[in-house]
């Protein structure tokens, strides 16, 4: 398989994911902050990885991005919000490593938060990094 197709299989699993039913859009880039969809939403981008040869085949180590946003003017429970949802991102990935059998192996391997304030609400950001292990 290819990165595209661990693209798509990373956000089938998502959207499948009966925890993460309050995400109100997925998207496959990140949006434009001037066109940014009702909240909560996330996003899945491709970040890159490593090639190395390994007996006769290549390994191929992708990783992802997988972004949860909610912005509210509820300060408070914003933070929480994103927190659960991104557990429940977690969650769902790890329930099937292979990603429908386009991987070999995966598995989150990070986790930030990014906070924006503006005048009449908050935008919580989590950002999970999904590290993707295949054969080419």
């Amino acid at each position: 398989m290819d990165a595209p197709s661990i693209k798509a299989a990373i956000l089938a699993k998502l959207v499948a994911a009966a925890d993460l039913s309050a995400v109100k859009k997925w998207l496959k880039a990140e949006p434009v902050p001037t066109r940014y969809p009702t909240s909560p939403f996330g996003w899945v981008e491709y970040n890159g990885g490593v090639r190395k040869p390994s007996s006769g085949s290549k390994e191929v180590f992708d990783d992802f991005f997988v972004v949860l946003v909610v912005k509210s003017a509820d300060p408070d429970n914003n933070e929480d919000s994103a927190m659960m949802l991104a557990k429940a991102a977690e969650v769902a990935l790890e329930a099937d490593p292979q990603l429908n059998s386009t991987t070999f192996d995966s598995y989150v391997s990070n986790r930030e938060k990014q906070k924006v304030f503006a005048s009449d609400y908050d935008i919580v950001a989590i950002r999970l990094t999904v590290h993707t292990w295949r054969y080419a």
